[in-house]
């Protein structure tokens, strides 16, 4: 028996099973823990934070970062399907998780968000699981409802989805570098140019307005 039963809208793919409504809630997860690395990122700078920055812009490292993910998932699936008493899996994915983070992350930001996940996707889990009945864990340890080493497994997700983060982040900021280049100015050459314009215009202004009083002058002269 695997480590869920789907209760609603279940499917097998394969030898797959799983449910219609898992993709579009592993896309919200995706999108809301990987969007906060980079925010993380700027509000923590450090040497960490660069280092794994400038790694993440190598696809072939975001890509051994979710090979990783899928190896580790694979573990914790074959660790319970032997029957694994649930204290020695916490041993063995809790040492695996710390070695994945220090690979493929570093960061102070990065473990506190994997904490972030290992706690609140859980949490959010069992609320959800409250109202909508999804799925159920048939051998869970804790109050019946949900097993306690699924921690370890929304862990793992921080450190690759970071890294797929990240390299999306560079990608997007060197897209809009591109363009200001492209473009022949940058930002700081419009806002220049701008105020050159308006200091002409002021100048401009001054010089109409010293004719109009000189030649108010010369009328006020022969008279």
């Amino acid at each position: 028996m695997g480590l869920q039963v789907y209760d609603t809208a279940p499917i097998v793919l394969g030898g797959l099973k799983t449910s219609l409504v898992v993709p579009p809630l592993l896309a919200a997860f995706y999108v809301v823990l990987g969007s906060l690395h980079p925010i993380m990122d700027n509000l923590n700078p450090s040497d960490e934070t660069s280092t794994i920055r400038s790694r993440c812009n190598d696809v072939g490292f975001v890509a051994l970062a979710f090979g990783a993910l899928a190896a580790l998932l694979q573990l914790s699936a074959t660790l319970y399907d032997k029957g694994v008493p649930y204290w020695q899996i916490h041993l063995v994915l809790g040492a695996a998780a710390l070695l994945n983070w220090r690979l493929f992350d570093g960061t102070r930001q990065g473990i506190f968000l994997a904490l972030l996940c290992g706690f609140g996707a859980p949490a959010v889990e069992v609320l959800m699981l409250q109202v909508v009945p999804l799925w159920h864990y048939p051998r869970a340890d804790l109050g019946g409802v949900f097993v306690s080493w699924v921690f370890w497994c929304y862990f793992f997700y921080a450190p690759a989805l970071g890294s797929l983060a990240r390299y999306t982040w560079s990608t997007m900021k060197e897209a809009e570098r591109f363009g200001q280049s492209s473009s022949g100015a940058t930002p700081a050459q419009e806002v220049n140019g701008a105020a050159g314009a308006t200091a002409a215009a002021e100048a401009a202004a001054s010089k109409d307005a010293s004719k109009d009083g000189g030649e108010g002058s010369s009328v006020e002269g022969r008279r």
